[in-house]
């Protein structure tokens, strides 16, 4: 089971999401091949943490709208790779960025950095590409 990340969203009285949601990557790695999942992963690890450098960048600059706009794009990323904590905070930023809540915005970057940087650290540590032969 993957650990949890009990600050992955704003406080809704919900139980927090695990870093990592198994079906999706059990569901993923079936429909794509185990040979992918390395290369695949890696992408996204790098995508995800330019958009998390964005997000900081945009809160940086009181930019609420960016700040949405690329935890939108992020949301859905760490959707598709599973990345579950990582999805809710990148959602909680998307609604505070729309409603040009900056104090939100400035407040969720800490947390999207240090889990952004937990859960991809969890799935590269996963789907490390082997060593060559």
């Amino acid at each position: 089971m993957s650990p949890t990340v009990n600050d992955n969203a704003p406080d809704t009285g919900a139980p927090p999401a695990p870093a990592l949601d198994e079906s999706v990557l059990a569901a993923l790695a079936a429909e794509l091949s185990d040979a992918l999942m390395p290369e695949l992963v890696a992408t996204f690890v790098a995508e995800a943490r330019g958009r998390v450098a964005a997000v900081e960048q945009a809160a940086a600059d009181g930019d609420c709208a960016r700040a949405g706009e690329q935890g939108h794009a992020l949301k859905g990323s760490a959707g598709t790779f599973g990345a579950a904590a990582l999805h809710d905070l990148a959602s909680a930023l998307e609604t505070a960025g729309r409603e040009g809540d900056l104090v939100a915005v400035r407040a969720l970057v800490p947390r999207l950095r240090a889990r952004g940087e937990e859960v991809l650290g969890l799935l590269q540590a996963r789907y490390a590409a082997p060593p060559m032969p």
